[in-house]
């Protein structure tokens, strides 16, 4: 849409030589003297239908937060782009207690600056269905696990901590609910298995366990066992009688080392320190209970001389899961409902540029930290908002079908009052001094709609349709390709997939 206004413009411009003109110093003048001179210089070099009707002007103002020196700039535009004020997000990686099931990667939403982890807790306890008391967070990074103990941190300033870390949340299950508090042990653990050429392949994402303090090392392996044993179950090559599943997880842990021996390796690390990997035997010994319960610790598995009948390629995976979408009875916290006058009311928000953003200041002579804030001067007799539902990425993972805001965007049909959000109701050839324009200014900026954009897909692939209102009947149509049908129910062009809205002036 962009391209296609510019390029009508430029067939259209009668200028066809544009001269250079050096914007003049405007220091100390005010809005109005800055607006008309900016657009003066516009004319001169741009002169066309479109201009006349469908171009509007920005007002930038920016201010040095260190000496507070402000710079106010105007420019033009033809399309109004504002942004949705859409639910943060943050990803998750969430285990189940069963490892058969792969681990979910969720992306989940939260509200605002004031949610908190204890928030984010019951919301994935909420959307999956499961027990509140059965879900640990954890920090996963490279080779070690850490526990998050305090859950009244703020969920957007864990976001910042994370770098390349991932944020976890581990099912207990029923076996380790049953463990009193004071002697559970929280436990990182990470799988890996060597092939026959001594290859190593790294499980997946680093797990979560909860052991007694005061397991046996021969408890440790059993349990560790019976989280895996279902690969074994499922691919036992052998004929014996009970058949293999049917074993307890200490005679099938029996059998299968019989067959195969040693068929794994247990590990105890201290984390930070991967000089000290100690093996766990299978004994009775409690090595465990050498380390306190809020030390962090972490066991690794590894297995090794197993035919390759028996698949693990189940943990090098995990599923995206959308909760919202896929839990039905959870559809209307999918869909944020926002007004148009929120979106505008967030356009206009200040911004912060620093770092790499810095603002030069002509006062401090040097680049600085300031606030900037865009506001819309003027709108043109045709109004074309563009709503940005494309977000780039944050500090998840992003992929291209996920970059798109779907929250449901509410606007007027008709009577739109756009005064609230103007510095100046003129229209920009209105600039001008005298008593017409003191009347006109007056007059409140109200506008119709006559058109509307539709757009479903993602980045990847997409279609258009649009909702145009007939100018002399005044009825709505619906085109589709070559496809055109008469609208009978209004309420299906105000719709979460609304991408650009086209309003005329009442003048």
């Amino acid at each position: 849409m962009f391209y296609l206004l510019d390029a009508l413009h430029e067939d259209l411009n009668l200028v066809k030589k544009k001269p250079f003109i050096e914007m003049p110093d405007l220091d100390n003048k005010s809005d109005l003297e800055i607006a008309k001179t900016s657009w003066d210089i516009f004319l001169k070099r741009n002169q066309s239908k479109l201009v006349d009707c469908m171009f509007g002007q920005y007002k930038s103002t920016i201010t040095c937060m260190e000496c507070k020196t402000t710079s106010k700039n105007f420019e033009t535009y033809s399309i109004c782009s504002i942004p949705i004020p859409y639910q943060k997000e943050i990803e998750v990686f969430f285990v189940h207690s069963n490892y058969e099931k792969k681990p979910y990667r969720i992306l989940l939403k939260y509200p605002n600056e004031n949610h908190l982890l204890s928030d984010l807790k019951a919301d994935i306890a909420r959307l999956l269905d499961k027990n509140i008391n059965s879900i640990v967070l954890a920090i996963g990074g490279t080779g070690n696990i850490s526990i998050i103990t305090n859950l009244s941190s703020p969920t957007a300033e864990t976001i910042k901590k994370l770098d390349k870390a991932y944020l976890l949340a581990c099912e207990i299950d029923e076996q380790q609910l049953k463990i009193t508090e004071s002697k559970r042990k929280f436990v990182g653990l990470k799988t890996v298995k060597r092939d026959k050429n001594g290859n190593i392949t790294k499980l997946g994402i680093a797990r979560l366990i909860c052991l007694d303090h005061n397991m046996t090392n021969k408890e440790i392996h059993h349990y560790l066992f019976s989280k895996f044993r279902f690969i074994f179950d499922n691919s036992w090559p052998f004929k014996i009688t009970p058949p293999y599943h049917s074993l307890s997880t200490e005679k099938a842990l029996h059998e299968l080392s019989r067959k195969y021996p040693q068929p794994y390796i247990l590990t105890l690390t201290v984390q930070g320190d991967t000089t000290k990997d100690t093996f766990i035997p299978f004994d009775d010994d409690q090595l465990l209970s050498r380390f306190s319960t809020t030390s962090e610790v972490m066991i690794g598995l590894e297995w090794s001389n197993l035919p390759d009948v028996f698949e693990f390629d189940i943990f090098k995976n995990y599923l995206n899961y959308d909760p919202y979408k896929q839990n039905k009875d959870q559809k209307n916290v999918e869909k944020n409902f926002v007004d148009i006058t929120d979106c505008l009311e967030s356009f206009r928000e200040p911004e912060e540029l620093k770092d790499n953003d810095a603002w030069y200041c002509k006062n401090c002579k040097k680049h600085q930290p300031a606030l900037k804030k865009l506001e819309i001067y003027s709108s043109p007799l045709i109004f074309i908002i563009h709503l940005k539902r494309f977000k780039g990425p944050d500090n998840t993972r992003w992929n291209r079908t996920e970059s798109k805001i779907t929250d449901m965007v509410t606007f007027p049909i008709e009577n739109f009052n756009l005064t609230p959000f103007l510095c100046n109701k003129l229209l920009p050839n209105q600039y001008f001094n005298g008593q017409v324009e003191e009347e006109k200014n007056d007059q409140p900026a109200v506008y119709d709609l006559f058109g509307v954009v539709h757009h479903s897909g993602n980045l990847n692939s997409g279609h258009c349709i649009s909702h145009c209102k007939h100018p002399e009947t005044g009825e709505w149509y619906r085109y589709d390709d070559e496809k055109v049908q008469k609208v009978t129910n209004l309420d299906e062009i105000i719709t979460d997939t609304a991408y650009i809205l086209f309003y005329r002036k009442r003048v």
